[in-house]
């Protein structure tokens, strides 16, 4: 197939089939350079983390439903188009916007479990030796999704991996956004 052809066929399919309720100003799709050669299709796709959050006023179902299919559009292109994956290859790329609303709470769920472990008996210097951590972990592959990652720097004891696991879950139905993540949304990273 005639290479400008087959990139304005993948162009058509993007946009008026699989992200036609998307803004263009919400994806970028190019080619390699030497298409010919390297038949090679990059998506990239604004994830708007509020709008994929379902506590968040700017919650939009149809919107997640578009970009958590994304995984999908790589398959699907060759399958409408007749070519294997040898000879099309389709990579998508979630670009993240919009998660300066997280950071207060992820401070507030990090400044939680310290406190809890001071509330718990362990001494300030035992609760800043293991150099808790919190995070918001973005998926880098065709796929997007998010998860809270909390960990420490520092190997704690069973007891308290136990109560920041306990502290962690407490604080984050506190607040007003993460409380929606789910127990598959948060990971604990100790011994690692």
């Amino acid at each position: 197939m005639n290479p400008e052809i087959l990139k304005d066929a993948i162009t058509k399919l993007v946009e008026n089939l699989f992200l036609r309720d998307l803004s263009k100003e919400d994806y970028d799709l190019s080619f390699h350079p030497n298409f010919k050669e390297q038949p090679v299709v990059y998506l990239e796709v604004d994830v708007d983390l509020e709008r994929i959050n379902s506590e968040h006023p700017k919650y939009d179902s149809e919107y997640t439903n578009i970009v958590f299919d994304m995984e999908q559009i790589g398959e699907k292109l060759r399958k409408y188009l007749g070519m294997p994956y040898p000879q099309l290859h389709i990579y998508t790329t979630p670009n993240y916007t919009n998660e300066d609303y997280t950071w207060g709470e992820i401070d507030f769920v990090k400044d939680s479990i310290k406190k809890h472990l001071l509330d718990k008996g362990y001494s300030r210097e035992d609760v800043n030796n293991l150099s808790i951590w919190v995070d918001l972990y973005k998926s880098e592959g065709d796929s997007p999704w998010v998860r809270l990652e909390v960990g420490s720097e520092m190997t704690p004891t069973g007891e308290q991996i136990g109560e920041i696991e306990n502290a962690t879950y407490e604080a984050i139905e506190k607040t007003k956004y993460l409380k929606g993540l789910t127990y598959d949304e948060i990971e604990f990273w100790f011994d690692y």
